[in-house]
């Protein structure tokens, strides 16, 4: 590592607050996708997981199942 450079740690209090920030967040986001007829859900489904696929990553099965889109 040089000067350029810093690494940083979470406290265990700071890993909770990501927590719950993460949770509260997946909890907004379902409920917005359970408002979404079926036929549109698919729809955002296959656009994230295309949108991953072009940035590279795998899609979180976590994050689809968490929206009930997968």
């Amino acid at each position: 590592m040089d000067r350029r450079s810093l690494r940083l740690r979470l406290t265990g209090e700071g890993r909770s607050l990501v927590e719950r920030v993460m949770s509260h967040r997946r909890h907004a986001l379902n409920d917005v996708v359970e408002r979404m007829k079926p036929d549109d859900r698919r729809m955002l489904e296959t656009a994230l997981s295309a949108f991953a696929e072009a940035a590279g990553e795998m899609p979180d099965e976590a994050m689809s199942a968490a929206l009930g889109l997968g």
